[in-house]
């Protein structure tokens, strides 16, 4: 039996109704629409936002979803279920409040990324500011929730409680209403007595102790109590959500959430570790699935017209020049960031004005992963015992959870990337910002359906699975580069031999400091075998070499020899002619080539 299911992600800007009609074995798409979000004056009401969106649907689809003159969206004969995710109204605002900003804080900022929430600030006793500047700061937020974390089980109480005294003396004021702020305490439980037994302005809940010990951490009881509390206090107090939280299926998520849990159903089936990229006008998101443990970063002030000035002055000219032709003028380059910013919705319109956005594109997403994997180092304030056979990644002299030799599928969306003129332009993007290495598939979520998926899969994984694999998801192709070593430009490393499974062959030498694309359709898997290289490791060692199942895509087969990380000429100038060497292919359309 088939069933039509309505779903809409809510966001800040736009919200997006897309109509699914889910089979036992199949799904299609029927149609989608857009509408401006109307959570803010005049308005005040996000459900007119939606019913203009479905209302938009319901003409080009000639299907009535809507009753009472299009003021209810309910199941109908043309309609079995309503589901929504939301960003709207600047999301779900929280404040994140630890003893030491290098563990409890962080771990409690962790587990706040990952509920989906947006961090207004994160405050420690170390943070460096005074008693009086985060007493005024704390008064400005004006969250919607707060979780405050510190001390492991047994350990820190009187520092704890002067930093929930902290709090009360700030007394801060709910965003979206009179009511008291939600406070979620995930510390040592023996401050809880602290907070039963003063006046407080919090509506206070407690949570298991993220950080039970230095070397534990445990951020599902904090996720699960800010997706509860984010659904039933906060969701209820913005206006116009109750109305539509009354006529959904399935709880309302937060749209990152829902991204999250998109990515972690495709990294469950597959049994992959995935990374996905959101870049914004304003923000850019990192999402990842390491392990099965889901991780998120947002990157305020890295984005692509808002923001565009904060990535020029983050990144340096220089690190946008790069990118570009030498007949690009810094000046040039500079107004046109400038302009960007002060017309946010204008877009490139000519081929000059398309390279410097994405050169700012691959700065500001490159910036996004280093502060990405700056969050994902392993506990701090504990010792490892370590593995002397297994050579730990770092990132500023720290250990992290994983590098990029660690993701095998990695997925890109956003503006810049989702609408390049070609999946080509999109693929070397990405490629060139996040550094994959060894092997990795890499596909694009073209229309930013991830939250759709994610919100669905509460419900029906099978079908979640079907809209990701058939629908969300455009297979790039695959990217094959060493995982380190370097040698000379031009030098022989290797020949490749590949074997597709539908008739496609290729036999070539392959030279270090060059890109190659290879046509390997969507669909088709090949056999792939490079020779190794003392100077070069794939993955599995120097000499070893690179042999496994790749899979194609709208581009095919890209073998990246440009060393990791990229190895670029000293000089600018020099800089700028490699670059625009290894682009040019790119700007000819995307034609099939060796370089």
């Amino acid at each position: 039996m088939r069933k039509r299911i309505l779903i809409a992600d809510i966001g800040s800007t736009t919200t997006k109704a897309l109509l699914f009609e889910l089979g036992q074995e199949s799904v299609r798409l029927l149609g989608g629409a857009d509408a401006p979000t109307t959570v803010e004056a005049p308005y005040n009401d996000v459900k007119i936002g939606l019913l203009q969106a479905v209302s938009r649907l319901e003409e080009q689809l000639d299907l009535p979803l809507t009753e009472e003159k299009h003021s209810i969206i309910r199941a109908s004969e043309h309609l079995d279920g309503l589901l929504a995710t939301s960003s709207a109204g600047g999301g779900l605002q929280m404040l994140v409040v630890g003893l030491v900003k290098t563990m409890t804080a962080e771990s409690a900022q962790k587990a706040a990324l990952g509920a989906g929430a947006v961090l207004l600030d994160v405050m420690a006793q170390d943070d460096g500011l005074e008693m009086y500047e985060r007493v005024t700061r704390i008064k400005e937020l004006r969250p919607d929730m707060i979780l405050m974390a510190g001390g492991i089980e047994g350990g820190a109480v009187l520092e704890v409680a002067l930093l929930a005294d902290l709090l009360v003396k700030a007394d801060p004021k709910n965003r979206l209403s009179d009511a008291k702020i939600p406070l979620i305490y995930a510390g040592n439980s023996d401050v809880r007595p602290y907070f039963e037994s003063r006046n407080h302005p919090f509506d206070v809940r407690f949570v298991d102790n993220l950080r039970p010990l230095m070397e534990k951490e445990d951020l599902n009881p904090a996720r699960l109590a800010i997706q509860e509390v984010f659904l039933n206090h906060v969701m209820t107090q913005a206006p116009g959500y109750k109305e539509v939280q009354d006529r959904v299926s399935a709880p309302i998520l937060p749209t990152p959430l829902a991204v999250g849990k998109a990515l972690e159903l495709l990294a469950k089936e597959e049994q992959v570790n995935v990374m996905a990229m959101d870049i914004g006008g304003a923000t850019t998101d990192v999402f990842s699935v390491y392990e099965g443990e889901f991780y998120r970063t947002v990157s305020a002030n890295l984005g692509m017209s808002y923001s565009s000035m904060h990535v020029l002055a983050e990144t340096g000219i220089n690190n946008i020049l790069r990118w570009l032709p030498a007949h690009l003028k810094e000046d040039e380059v500079r107004n046109w960031i400038h302009n960007k910013m002060l017309r946010p919705t204008t877009l490139p319109v000519s081929a000059d004005a398309l390279k410097v956005e994405q050169a700012l594109a691959r700065e500001a997403l490159r910036l996004a992963l280093e502060q990405h994997f700056s969050l994902t180092v392993a506990l701090r304030g504990h010792k490892r015992e370590g593995d002397a056979f297994k050579s730990n990644v770092t990132f500023f002299g720290e250990e992290v959870l994983f590098g990029m030799k660690d993701i095998d599928h990695l997925i890109g969306s956003g503006g810049a990337i989702s609408h390049a003129p070609t999946p080509l332009q999109a693929a070397i993007m990405m490629i060139d910002s996040f550094l994959p290495s060894g092997y990795t598939r890499l596909s694009l979520d073209r229309s930013f359906m991830l939250p759709h998926v994610g919100v669905l899969s509460q419900s029906d994984e099978e079908s979640a699975l079907r809209v990701l694999r058939n629908i969300c998801l455009k297979p790039l192709g695959s990217v094959i580069a060493p995982v380190s070593g370097y040698a000379n430009q031009n030098e022989k490393i290797g020949r490749l031999q590949l074997q597709g499974n539908k008739g496609t062959e290729k036999a070539m030498d392959l030279r270090f400091g060059h890109l190659y694309v290879l046509p390997l359709k969507d669909g088709e898997d090949a056999q792939v075998n490079i020779s190794g290289h003392w100077k070069l490791n794939y993955g599995k060692g120097h000499f070893k070499g690179f042999s496994g199942q790749v899979k194609g895509g709208d581009i095919g087969l890209i073998i990246d020899l440009r060393g990791r990380p990229l190895r670029l000429a000293k000089n600018i100038d020099d800089q700028r002619e490699q670059t625009e060497n290894w682009l040019v292919k790119v700007e000819m359309g995307g034609q099939d080539h060796e370089s």
